[in-house]
């Protein structure tokens, strides 16, 4: 009690957090266990501007479709709304700031959201013959994407020296993916690699 007060020099920083998380769902590239940031240093910073322009079209986006893909907007809004805890606990100065896990729940409403938009775009397509038939060919094409995606990332989640030689490779100066990996290397009997890290750490 009384350890926990808001810090709000932190808010951008939940702000650029939350544009990150989103932009993962849209594009699942650099996907990692570790995220690390910074915090951008004011309102004006590109990051938070960026966070604010994303936040804005995402809202404009679900109050147009409100009316003719009713689930977009819940998905949108879902989603959005699912990030609001994690950047609580930004603000409060408790754990990191970004991971990758906080978006599970999160993802449930883009998925929402995504379904909801292609299903309302397949009803106008459907009748169009070479529309159709390339609307089809990219879904496709996507899913296939995503699968494999899916795939690559399985492998890296179940060997946890793996999922944290990942995270140092995108996050170098940090100590922490360096200490989860020394604790990985020292489950898997490998000492003095283990020792390795633990001393850059």
């Amino acid at each position: 009690p009384g350890q926990v007060a808001p810090e709000w020099r932190f808010v951008w920083l939940a702000l650029d957090v939350m544009r990150r998380s989103l932009a993962l769902l849209v594009v699942p590239t650099g996907q990692t266990a570790f995220h690390a940031v910074a915090a951008p240093a004011s309102v004006v910073s590109p990051a938070v501007i960026a966070a604010l322009a994303a936040l804005g079209a995402i809202g404009v986006l679900a109050w147009r479709v409100r009316h003719a893909a009713w689930a977009a907007t819940a998905g949108l809004a879902w989603c959005v709304l699912a990030l609001a805890p994690a950047a609580a606990l930004v603000i409060l100065g408790r754990g990191e700031p970004m991971t990758e896990h906080r978006l599970y729940f999160a993802s449930c409403g883009w998925f929402v959201a995504v379904g909801a938009g292609a299903g309302a775009v397949w009803q106008r397509v459907r009748n169009r013959g070479a529309v159709a038939t390339a609307a089809t060919a990219a879904l496709c094409v996507v899913l296939a994407a995503l699968a494999v995606d899916t795939m690559a990332r399985n492998a890296v989640w179940s060997d946890p020296v793996a999922l944290w030689e990942e995270s140092v490779t995108l996050a170098p100066s940090h100590y922490r993916p360096r200490l989860l990996l020394g604790e990985a290397l020292q489950d898997a009997g490998r000492r003095e690699d283990a020792l390795a890290q633990f001393s850059e750490a």
